[in-house]
């Protein structure tokens, strides 16, 4: 039971980083997978309303006062537009994109986006991230040859991490490409 607990806390409070180890020893029995989904979900989504709230409570008269938006104001005219077309998209896509998450919550809540969708598409995103993982997570767990020629768990696990964070690699590059596209066509249409 304690065990449990303290991979609870784990997630909580590494978030999505930490479900990567997590479920490939849940999927190798060594920790029950069932828990490790329903704990992992909820440690995915719970700190996303924190994110959001807090967001909303910084407002976007301090994100005006950032360098980076005080500069270039059409900046902060570019995100709420993308929120408003792709905000869901956005936030669904920031639980695969390593700390993209966090920025995404806040701004989100900052813009004043519908907590109703807001909480759909990170319900989503983070099925989505646990089901990926989970997938990899069996694949290099039953793979007859890896079985067969490595004995040693370790390996294996190194091996599911390094596709893990090159999946999320990948899946960044092609978030990120698609958030530049969107903002360069933002800025041709004016």
């Amino acid at each position: 039971m304690l065990k449990l607990a303290f991979v609870a806390l784990v997630l909580l409070f590494f978030g999505s980083v930490a479900d990567i180890p997590v479920m490939f020893l849940a999927v190798r029995g060594m920790l029950p997978l069932g828990y490790i989904l329903v704990v992992g979900f909820l440690a995915d989504i719970i700190p996303d309303f924190f994110w959001y709230w807090l967001g909303q409570k910084i407002g976007l008269e301090r994100f005006e006062k950032l360098p980076l938006f005080k500069q270039k104001p059409e900046r902060l005219e570019a995100v709420g537009d993308a929120l408003d077309s792709y905000g869901a998209y956005i936030l669904f896509g920031s639980k695969f994109v390593y700390l993209f998450g966090i920025p995404a919550q806040i701004v989100a809540g900052a813009h004043h986006f519908p907590l109703k969708r807001a909480a759909v598409a990170n319900a989503l995103g983070s099925i989505g991230w646990l089901a990926l993982l989970y997938v990899l997570a069996r694949t290099f767990a039953s793979v007859t040859i890896i079985k067969t020629y490595v004995h040693n768990a370790e390996l294996t696990f190194t091996l599911f991490v390094v596709t893990a964070l090159v999946m999320y690699g990948l899946v960044s590059w092609f978030y990120n490409s698609m958030v530049a596209r969107s903002v360069k066509e933002h800025k041709e249409n004016r």
